[in-house]
């Protein structure tokens, strides 16, 4: 987290899991938001189960997206498109 958080700016995007042992994504992102503030970093939750109210903490700490596991690459897909700009999402590197 501190290593993220030193170097915000070499990052695109966070792919969060959102349940970690000792330090979980929700928490997490909440201190990312908290301690970059005007970093607009997307963090993607990931995760194997996901309810309304997850999904609402999730918002509400700042997560930008959810995604289920195991992943399907058209869900990746367009979740990336939704947060990359176009010259980051040549996924089969012809561009």
């Amino acid at each position: 987290l501190a290593e993220l958080i030193r170097a915000s700016h070499e990052y695109d995007l966070v792919l969060m899991a959102c349940k970690m042992r000792v330090l979980d994504g929700l928490k997490t992102t909440e201190i990312i938001r908290r301690e970059l503030p005007t970093q607009q970093i997307p963090i993607i939750g990931m995760g194997t189960h996901f309810n309304d109210e997850l999904a609402s903490h999730a918002h509400a700490v700042g997560m930008s997206n959810l995604l289920s596991k195991p992943l399907q690459m058209k869900q990746l897909q367009k979740c990336l498109s939704r947060h990359m700009q176009p010259q980051f999402l040549d996924m089969d590197g012809t561009g």
